[in-house]
């Protein structure tokens, strides 16, 4: 995997840990109402946050899969 697409990756995983704390702390501080409005946003940072996560620990396992040799 080449460097460019590794660090495109680590940029992504870090905005999604942002949008996941910014989801958690709106569910943190959110009153007991229900705001439709407000659960929509919260509901779609963390959604967005959880997405953005998931494809760096792939790129790791892709890039330790490829340093191995093929002996072992």
């Amino acid at each position: 995997m080449s460097p460019k697409v590794l660090n495109t990756l680590k940029w992504t995983h870090r905005a999604g840990l942002v949008f996941l704390a910014i989801g958690l702390a709106l569910y943190a501080v959110s009153p007991a109402e229900h705001d439709v409005g407000r659960m929509v946003v919260m509901a779609s940072c963390l959604g967005l946050g959880l997405v953005l996560i998931a494809p760096w620990p792939i790129a790791l396992f892709l890039r330790w899969a490829q340093s191995q040799s093929p002996g072992n």
